[in-house]
């Protein structure tokens, strides 16, 4: 095994050892440490890069590369999660909405039907009142003419 690449993977394993801590105590699935997570891979892809590149070593140039090509999947992920958690949300605000216009239609309709009910029962005691006034005068006056 080379003693530079060993020498500088272990070097960089040191320097990250502070940002993975955080990472891990803010919650690697949590959107903070995800995109942490990505931040670090990336500076760790550049370190690698240097690296190689100072040493002639094309083993961590390759390492640069393929953590290149993981931060950006991550990220992507990322920016996925993050669309996807936004749709959720406003579909969640769509059904919210449409539940609450839903409930109002209804209790509208049920002040309706109470009204005219009201008016129905109001409109029957009514007429049944003239009914019945008719029916007073009817007999008064055929007592009249009696």
């Amino acid at each position: 095994m080379n003693p530079v690449r060993t020498t500088t993977r272990t070097t960089l394993r040191l320097v990250r050892l502070p940002a993975d801590l955080a990472i891990r105590l803010v919650g690697r699935r949590s959107s903070a440490g995800q995109a942490a997570q990505v931040v670090v891979d990336r500076a760790d892809a550049v370190a690698r890069e240097a690296a190689g590149r100072m040493t002639g070593d094309d083993a961590l140039r390759a390492e640069a590369r393929m953590a290149r090509e993981a931060a950006s999947t991550r990220e992507k992920a990322v920016d996925l999660r993050e669309e996807a958690e936004e749709r959720r949300e406003r579909a969640d605000t769509r059904r919210e909405y449409a539940a609450n216009a839903a409930e109002k239609q209804k209790a509208d309709a049920e002040r309706r039907a109470q009204a005219r009910k009201s008016r129905a029962r109001k409109d029957a005691a009514s007429e049944r009142e003239e009914q019945r006034e008719r029916e007073e005068r009817d007999k008064l006056a055929s007592l009249e003419h009696k």
